[in-house]
C-alpha cells in the first residue's frame, strides 16, 4: 500500500514522511499547550514524590525532546524520499 500524501488519513503509519513530519510538529505544539492546561487544573494536588509543577517540567521536557527527535527523523526520511524520486 502506498503512503497517503493527500487527503485525510487517520492512521499515522499510513502517511508519507512529509505528512508524518507535519503531524509530528502539530502534535508537539498541541502537547506543549495541553500539558500546562492540565497543570492549572491540578495545581494544588501533591504526589508522594514531586509536586504537579515538577511533573509539568518533566513532561514538557519529554515532549520537546521526543518531538524534536521524531521531527528530525521524519524530515530526513522525507528528504531522502524526495531525492530518490528525482
Amino acid at each position: 500500500m502506498k503512503n497517503v500524501d493527500k487527503g485525510f488519513e487517520l492512521i499515522y503509519f499510513n502517511l508519507s514522511h512529509r505528512r508524518k513530519f507535519i503531524r509530528t510538529i502539530w502534535i508537539t505544539v498541541f502537547g506543549l499547550i495541553f500539558v500546562p492546561l492540565i497543570s492549572c487544573i491540578l495545581r494544588d494536588v501533591k504526589t508522594p514524590i514531586f509536586s504537579v509543577f515538577t511533573w509539568l517540567i518533566i513532561f514538557e521536557l519529554l515532549i520537546i525532546v521526543v518531538g524534536a527527535i521524531q521531527a528530525i527523523y521524519e524530515y530526513r526520511k522525507w528528504q531522502a524520499e524526495t531525492e530518490n524520486q528525482e
